[in-house]
């Protein structure tokens, strides 16, 4: 019965290792973030792609500190007394964390769209290799990136 016990257990550990192995999720660069520098180095962008990170990066780095501004006064000025204010609480600011991850991805999304075929291709194997789930590039954000 012991026996029986302890498999049943593993089994359900086994299971819940498996469903989580096969959830991927996003591969984002992180455009904007400390490691600028590596994303560079590993996908050996060119003058003209470092130019345009480094400016999606200041221009990300303002939306995000404007939707933490909207955090922040959230936090301060949102009724925290019941548990319906603190619920309503988590909505608002959950739609303000998901904006953030939203804009996050549309810039990833743009330097992505300045890769070159054996760039993109080392960004796709990297992702797999880390159990991620390459991101495409829509035609819309392709064509606004490399207008012709």
């Amino acid at each position: 019965m012991k026996n029986t016990f302890y498999i049943s257990i593993l089994l359900v550990l086994f299971c819940g290792y498996i469903s989580h192995a096969q959830r991927f999720e996003d591969c984002t660069l992180g455009l904007g973030g400390k490691d600028a520098q590596t994303i560079v180095e590993v996908f050996q962008l060119n003058e003209e792609q470092q130019s345009k990170m480094n400016a999606w990066s200041a221009e990300l780095q303002t939306q995000q500190k404007l939707i933490e501004d909207q955090i922040q006064e959230l936090f301060d000025k949102h009724p925290q007394s019941t548990t319906e204010e603190l619920n309503t609480l988590a909505v608002k600011y959950k739609k303000l964390k998901d904006q953030i991850v939203t804009i996050s991805k549309s810039f990833d999304q743009k330097l992505l769209a300045t890769f070159n075929e054996r760039q993109y291709e080392r960004y796709v194997a990297l992702c797999r290799a880390a159990y991620r789930q390459p991101m495409t590039i829509p035609q819309k954000v392709r064509d606004s990136v490399n207008p012709e």
